[in-house]
């Protein structure tokens, strides 16, 4: 991958995180049955205490209802309308909040699975540029060595790791010539090879 799509990939991925990096960290450190109930829970606890504390602001409002009631014996019913109350509108929570949560949730996982796979592009990148870098290290320069000229003849290049199968004792100079120039090769036997 080409340097410039390898910057774009990491100013898409810095983005990325900077948008959605909270949420993705809580997601890979929080179980997917926990993303999905906790929220429930949550609510309902914020529902009943929201219930009960309406429930008796309505009753300090109507106490003259509440001790009628009380007096002629129908606290029970009255308890009983306040609980079934109390359970009808915790069931709507739990069923609203757990599809909320579900959708959620799968949001989270896209992200996630985008974000791995952005993450995964970036170091099949990395490791393809190292091994660019290095098959380009170890075919550079670098690699070349001069001799030094003796004599006034040219110099020969050897390359490393092919050394041990060169044999620079018969090495010998060729020449060749055309219309424009002469040229002078090294011709470096290797060991145990046929020699003319």
């Amino acid at each position: 991958m080409p340097d410039r799509d390898k910057v774009r990939l990491m100013t898409r991925l810095a983005l990325f995180e900077e948008k959605y990096g909270r949420m993705i960290r809580k997601a890979e450190n929080t179980s997917r049955i926990d993303l999905i109930t906790n929220p429930v829970w949550r609510w309902g606890f914020i529902v009943t205490l929201l219930f009960f504390a309406a429930a008796g602001v309505l009753a300090a409002f109507n106490i003259d209802m509440v001790l009628d009631s009380a007096a002629r014996d129908q606290t029970r019913n009255l308890i009983m309308t306040v609980l079934i109350a109390w359970l009808s509108t915790l069931a709507v929570t739990v069923v609203i909040s757990s599809v909320l949560s579900v959708a959620r949730e799968r949001r989270l996982s896209g992200l996630v699975i985008q974000y791995r796979q952005m993450l995964g592009q970036l170091e099949r990148s990395a490791a393809m540029s190292d091994r660019n870098n290095r098959s380009m290290d170890s075919s550079s320069d670098e690699d070349v060595l001069w001799d030094e000229p003796s004599g006034g003849a040219p110099g020969h290049r050897r390359r490393r790791g092919h050394e041990e199968d060169l044999d620079y004792r018969n090495m010998q100079v060729l020449e060749f010539e055309d219309d424009d120039y002469c040229y002078y090769v090294e011709a470096v036997p290797k060991r145990g090879g046929r020699r003319g």
